[in-house]
Order: C-alpha cells, then structure tokens, then sequence
C-alpha cells in the first residue's frame, strides 16, 4: 500500500479537504492517509468527520510550553491544540505530536511528553529545525546542541517506558538523527 500526508499550511483550511478524503477512501484498497494539522480547527464534529474516513493517524504540532508554543505558533494556540487533540482522542483517532526543535525549544521537550501524556497522546515524534536560506540560521541546533537534544529524548523514552499505563511513545528517526548536512558545519 501506498501512503499519503495531507498536510497545507493548514489542511483543514482547504474547501475541497473532505472531498479528497472521499478520493482516497475510494481508493482505500491501495493507499493510507494521515493529516498533519496544527490542531486550533479540529472541533468535536470535524474529527467525527475525520475519524469516518479512517486515517491512519493524525498529527498535531506543538512547540513546546504554551508560552514558546504561542511565540513561535500565535497567541492562543496553546489551548486551541488541546482542545484539538481532546476532540480527536474522543473519537478514538490514534494522534501524534510533532515537535520541531530549535534552539527556542529543545529543552522544553520533556514538557511536551507531559502534555502528551495527559492527554493520552499515542505518539511524539521530532525532527530539528532546518532552515532555508540564512535568514532562520540562528534557530537551527548546533552538533553539540544536537547531541544534547537526542540525549534529552531518549532520556524522555526511557522513562516512557518504565511507567504502567502509559500508552504515548517516543519516536526517534527521519531527520534529527543527521548531525551535518551540507549546507552548514557546526
């Protein structure tokens, strides 16, 4: 089977969103589909909606704190996320959080794994900051920032793992684990 991100900006945003859910669902048989969404649209009813179309897993970015998330996604984002993910854990949608570390961020990691355990999030997956162009350069992690942020992660997994009831996991692949790239050296 083949698989399909729906991602924007914004998905939800699009007016044709639900009728190429329609497309992919008629073609069911050959591809999945997950949605990567910042979460501030997804009311009770749009992840009925959603849920009916039987995605794969739905994705919801978070930044952090609600202080840095609300710097780096605007202001009131923060509450508009959990009320997002509350509306698609209700409707039994296996979610996940997307966190892009810079150096803003990184550390507030393990806040993120918090929040994604109270909320029964079933995933947290991460990738670090890599910009296009100089203008963003200083938000990317250096190697040694890098080192750090891997250890801060998988420090946050082991201790996934040693508590009962948990069902939120940590993934740790794709992108991060490159320490150079050519564009820079650090």
């Amino acid at each position: 089977k083949g698989h399909i991100n729906i991602t924007g900006g914004e998905p939800l945003c699009n007016p044709y969103f639900f009728k190429i859910l329609e497309l992919i669902k008629k073609d069911s048989n050959l591809v999945t589909f997950s949605i990567l969404s910042n979460g501030t649209l997804i009311t009770d009813d749009i992840a009925k909606k959603i849920k009916s179309y039987n995605p794969y897993y739905v994705q919801v970015s978070l930044e952090g704190s609600k202080k840095t998330n609300d710097y780096i996604r605007g202001k009131g984002t923060y509450k508009k996320i959990a009320k997002g993910i509350k509306n698609l854990k209700k409707n039994d949608i296996f979610t996940s959080i997307s966190f892009t570390a810079t150096k803003l961020n990184y550390k507030e990691f393990p806040s993120v794994v918090k929040y994604a355990r109270k909320y029964k999030v079933n995933n947290v997956w991460s990738d670090r900051f890599i910009p296009l162009g100089d203008s963003d350069k200083e938000l990317a992690l250096n190697l040694i920032e890098t080192r750090e942020y891997l250890k801060i992660m998988s420090e946050e997994r082991r201790k996934l793992r040693d508590k009962k009831n948990n069902i939120t996991t940590i993934s740790m692949y794709r992108a991060l684990q490159f320490q150079m790239t050519n564009e820079f050296e650090y």
